[in-house]
């Protein structure tokens, strides 16, 4: 395994030397390679010339201090990339507004003096793998879990548009809802956002039926008639959902997740299709 270069900015040299001793014994004794400086300025020089990937920090150190140390390295890089260091402070500070401090300056963990110089090295890996490894992995973890979601869900596609622009944009109001029901669902929580989704649709409907209606009344479109009657059978639908729905009945969101994709496939890419080639007919998009 890679050793981990490990740098240490301590002026004590007895310290120093328990530090070490310290890493040279327990399971990770191996792991490090290590540089020692004894004071701040020359810990800020060292992180510059061998890019250490741990650096320990005494709080009280002559020329520069830690916090001062810390912020200066803090400064060389942009924190939270792979190539920012884990740094820890060395205190024997009680005040916990001091280790607040650090850790607002940039600091990752803190090992109080006086500490076990047989356990150090093992405090200072687990320290480093918390940071580096095990949060890294809980972000791998997100991201694909962001990545199955996104392709996992619905997106508006040109065999959807009816190429009718107020309509589309109306349209893709649903394919959000389909897509926010959706992942409700794969996350078993669907029946928290039932009512709302319920509700919405039914303003929904109100809003959009009534102003395609009008803009096909306008263009006399010659189909109005059974289109108005597909519109109105979804609104009974909904209005038949959400009345089952707050009598208790748990079937309803599986009902709705068919609802809102035979709305898609059938109703928009199918009869709503039909429309917009009429009205596009008529130079209107």
């Amino acid at each position: 395994m890679k050793k981990l270069k490990l740098l240490l900015a301590e002026d004590d040299k007895t310290m120093q030397a328990l530090f070490k001793e310290g890493i040279a014994i327990g399971s990770h004794k191996d792991s490090f390679l290590l540089t020692i400086v004894d004071n701040g300025k020359k810990a800020v020089e060292a992180y510059q010339e061998i890019k250490p990937d741990i650096v320990v920090l005494d709080v009280i150190m002559p020329v520069l201090n830690g916090y001062k140390a810390l912020s200066e390295i803090r400064s060389l890089e942009e924190r939270g990339k792979k190539d920012s260091a884990v740094i820890i402070m060395l205190t024997s500070l009680e005040n916990k507004s001091y280790i607040f401090e650090a850790s607002e300056l940039g600091a990752d963990g803190y090992i109080k003096k006086p500490y076990k110089h047989k356990v150090v090295g093992e405090a200072i890996y687990k320290c480093y793998k918390k940071i580096k490894i095990d949060a890294k992995k809980v972000d791998e973890k997100k991201a694909n879990k962001e990545e199955q979601k996104r392709s996992s869900l619905y997106q508006w596609l040109d065999k959807y548009s009816v190429n009718v622009l107020k309509m589309d944009e109306q349209h893709k109001k649903l394919v959000n809802l389909i897509n926010y029901f959706y992942t409700a669902k794969k996350e078993r929580k669907e029946q928290a956002v039932l009512k709302a989704s319920l509700n919405y649709l039914l303003s929904y409907t109100k809003t959009h039926f009534s102003h395609e209606e009008k803009l096909l009344e306008e263009n006399s479109y010659p189909d109005l008639i059974p289109h108005k009657a597909i519109h109105k059978d979804l609104i009974d639908s909904l209005l038949d959902m959400k009345e089952r729905f707050e009598g208790g009945d748990k079937d309803v969101a599986d009902e709705l997740s068919l609802l809102l994709l035979e709305w898609l496939f059938d109703h928009i890419a199918k009869n709503d299709k039909k429309y917009g080639k009429y009205l596009n007919s008529k130079n209107i998009t």
